[in-house]
């Protein structure tokens, strides 16, 4: 299982957008990311799981499945990232700050120094931005 981070990224944006109503389920099929494979998808749905991002639930049947895949919900932590990753630019600025020092990682690593770098580079991280200064 790759971890693409562009997709992940894609995956958590394109949920956000999508999940207008507290009761509405959402699949993978509706998530639309034909830009990248079912596999792809899928397989950023299970790091998104594995690491506590979001809640999914897999189908039985299949190992990619998109209509049976069903997205339950960002975690608090997951959201602090999704606001995080917000900004493309600083995404892709340390999606190259990474690549080239680690040349593998997974996603929990660049969570972790995601945050790291928004405090270094601004003080503060997308965890205290309702905090009043």
């Amino acid at each position: 299982m790759t971890l693409n981070i562009d997709c992940i990224r894609d995956v958590l944006m394109t949920y956000i957008t999508k999940k207008t109503d507290a009761s509405k389920i959402i699949t993978q099929a509706d998530l639309n990311l034909e830009m990248y494979s079912e596999q792809d998808v899928t397989d950023s749905l299970r790091h998104i799981h594995n690491e506590h991002i979001g809640t999914v639930e897999f189908s039985d049947s299949y190992d990619y499945n998109p209509k049976q895949t069903y997205i339950i919900g960002i975690t608090d932590h997951g959201l602090s990232f999704v606001d995080a990753v917000k900004d493309p630019t600083l995404f892709e600025e340390f999606k190259n700050i990474i690549a080239a020092k680690y040349p593998i990682y997974d996603l929990s690593i660049f969570v972790y120094g995601y945050h790291a770098y928004l405090a270094t580079k601004y003080g503060r991280t997308t965890d205290d931005r309702n905090t009043v200064q």
